[in-house]
């Protein structure tokens, strides 16, 4: 019986090599957008846009309009709600404004700001 003879020299890739090559190649791939937008991140400046002291301010105003009590405090003011939460809205020594709640979080608003005046009037 005369078989199929196949040679010695085989050339090529097997089935396993071209998975393993394939799937680095996607994980490289998936990768390479978040280091890029990393890089571009990093060296971007942050300005303040027309958008972010809008949202600031709608912010800002749906709390006082919700606040039972309103204080001015030196770098800002406290807004006490009726269910007892505390927003404070202050600016920091790093020129950002920041909204903590009851003392709590952190959620910077705008950046670079050279001052921020709060002026209290009464209904």
């Amino acid at each position: 019986m005369n078989g199929v003879c196949w040679p010695l020299d085989k050339k090529g890739f097997t089935l396993i090599e071209m998975l393993i090559v394939l799937t680095l190649f996607f994980i490289i791939v998936s990768i390479f957008p978040v280091l890029l937008k990393t890089v571009s991140n990093g060296s971007h400046v942050q300005t303040v846009s027309s958008q972010q002291v809008t949202t600031f301010f709608n912010h800002l105003a749906h709390d006082v309009r919700e606040a039972v009590k309103v204080e001015v405090v030196d770098n800002g003011v406290v807004i006490t709600k009726s269910n007892g939460d505390k927003f404070r809205v202050e600016m920091l020594s790093s020129n950002q404004i920041r909204r903590t709640r009851n003392g709590e979080g952190m959620f910077s608003f705008l950046n670079k700001l050279h001052y921020f005046l709060v002026l209290l009037h009464s209904r």
